[in-house]
C-alpha cells in the first residue's frame, strides 16, 4: 500500500493513482483525500490478509515519514493484532536524478527572453559539456554549491546543451516542499548538488515552506551571480498546493524555466517495487519482535 501525504488539490490524488495503478499497489491518504491508511490496513484484516507493506509514497525522511505513517502501521495493529504491517523507507532519493534531468527540457518556459525552440519536444535529451565535478555542499546554510561558483563569477559558457546545440538552462534550482528537520536539508542539499555535478552546472537546493532559501532567493542568487537562464527542476511527486507556490515564484523571480512534478516516472515506480521487494526478502529473516501487546514489523530496507 502506497501511504501519500494528501491534497486539497484533485491533481494530486489524480497523479497517486495513477502511481499505484502503475506500481499494482493500493493507495491511501494521510490528509485531505480517501482512503485513510488505517482503514485500509483494517479491510484488509478483516478479508484475511495476515500481512502488509507499507511504502510511504513521499521524497524525504521528514515528519510524516518517520512519524506519520509508523504510528498509522501501530495504531492498524493494535487494532487488528494479527496483521503484520511492515514500514519502508520514503521512496526519494539519488535514484530519481534521471527522471529530474529528463523533465528538464520539457520545463514549462516563462518567456524570459527564450528562443521557444531551446526547450520543445526536439530537445528530448541533455548532454553535459565541460562538466564541473567540484565537490560542494549545497543546502541549509547555502544556496548555492561551491560548484559552479567560479563558472558564474566568471559567466563562462554555458555547460548544457539541448542535442541540437541550442542553449539551455545555465543554473539549476531543486524545488522541493520544505521541512525543518536538519538531516532532511542536508539530504536534499546533497541530492542538489549531485544534480548540478550530473548536469555540468552550478546548482541550489529550495524550499517551498520551513525552511530557506525559498524558490525566489535561490533563483535571484543565481541570477545576481551571472545565470541567466536558471531552471527549476521540481522534487515534487505531484502537483498540489506547494508545487504551484513554486512555479509562481520562480516566475516572478526570472527563472527560465520549471518542470512537473515526477508523477509515475519509471524510475518512482521502480523506487517502489524495490522497497516492496526488500521487505519481501527480509521474511527469512528473525520474527519481528513484540513492542507491548502490538506486533512489531518494522525493519531497515
Amino acid at each position: 500500500m502506497l501511504v501519500a501525504h494528501g491534497s486539497p488539490d484533485h491533481r494530486s490524488r489524480a497523479v497517486v493513482r495513477d502511481i499505484a495503478a502503475a506500481a499494482n499497489a493500493t493507495a491511501a491518504f494521510l490528509d485531505f483525500d480517501a482512503p485513510h491508511p488505517v482503514a485500509v490496513l483494517k479491510g484488509l484484516a478483516d478479508a484475511g490478509h495476515r500481512r502488509a507493506i507499507l511504502v510511504p509514497l513521499l521524497l524525504t525522511h521528514a515528519y510524516h515519514g518517520r512519524v506519520d505513517v509508523p504510528r498509522i502501521a501501530f495504531e492498524a495493529m493494535a487494532q487488528r493484532p494479527h496483521l503484520s504491517v511492515e514500514v519502508t523507507p520514503p521512496v526519494g532519493g539519488p535514484h530519481l536524478l534521471p527522471a529530474l534531468r529528463r523533465g528538464l527540457p520539457e520545463a514549462e518556459a516563462f518567456g524570459h527572453g527564450r528562443d521557444p525552440s531551446v526547450i520543445g519536444a526536439a530537445d528530448l535529451g541533455l548532454r553535459t559539456v565541460d562538466a564541473v565535478g567540484r565537490e560542494g555542499a549545497v543546502g541549509r546554510g547555502s544556496s548555492v554549491g561551491v560548484s559552479g561558483r567560479e563558472r558564474l563569477a566568471a559567466n563562462a559558457p554555458f555547460a548544457v546543451t539541448s542535442g541540437s546545440g541550442r542553449e539551455a538552462a545555465d543554473a539549476v534550482v531543486l524545488a522541493s516542499a520544505g521541512t525543518r528537520d536538519v538531516a532532511t536539508l542536508d539530504s536534499l542539499g546533497k541530492l542538489a548538488a549531485e544534480l548540478g555535478r550530473e548536469l555540468g552546472l552550478p546548482a541550489a537546493a529550495a524550499y517551498a515552506s520551513a525552511a530557506k532559501p525559498t524558490v525566489a532567493e535561490a533563483v535571484a542568487e543565481l541570477r545576481g551571480r551571472g545565470a541567466r537562464r536558471v531552471a527549476v527542476a521540481s522534487y515534487f511527486i505531484a502537483p498540489g498546493v506547494l508545487h504551484d507556490r513554486v512555479a509562481s515564484a520562480a516566475a516572478e523571480a526570472g527563472a527560465f524555466a520549471v518542470t512537473p512534478p515526477l508523477g509515475a516516472c519509471p524510475e518512482l515506480v521502480a523506487a517502489i517495487a524495490r522497497r516492496a521487494a526488500a521487505v519481501t526478502q527480509a521474511t527469512a529473516e528473525p520474527a519481528p519482535g513484540r513492542c507491548g501487546e502490538l506486533l512489531l514489523a518494522f525493519r531497515p530496507v
